[in-house]
């Protein structure tokens, strides 16, 4: 299994059919790693989540079947409860907006 900026513009632009520019694979990944997680794909284009908190050395770890639309739904989702947790202006709410209009816009391209 492959991970990170790699896989997932490759799967987005095979899979779907858009080209993912390396700005949006990072936010949808950090997101995903902020909170613990990260996504992987088989040979055949099967997207995986992996819960990196899960089981520890020696021990099995959850990875289960994600789609891209619920890796994008989950990264909104994160990134509104940051927002209402940072109200005040500042750079890293500015930061958040900017995340904000990404993640928005693959939720919109991918019509999830």
């Amino acid at each position: 299994m492959e991970n990170g900026k790699k896989m997932l513009s490759k799967l987005m632009s095979e899979k779907f059919i858009i080209p993912l520019s390396v700005t949006d694979a990072e936010t949808l990944i950090g997101y995903m790693e902020g909170h613990g997680y990260c996504l992987l794909a088989d040979k055949s284009g099967r997207v995986y989540r992996h819960d990196l908190c899960e089981g520890g050395p020696g021990e099995e770890s959850e990875i289960e079947e994600y789609s891209i639309q619920d890796a994008v739904l989950f990264a909104i989702e994160m990134n509104e409860a940051l927002l209402d947790e940072n109200p005040e202006d500042s750079d890293y709410r500015r930061d958040l907006l900017r995340d904000s209009d990404i993640l928005i816009g693959l939720r919109t391209f991918l019509d999830c």
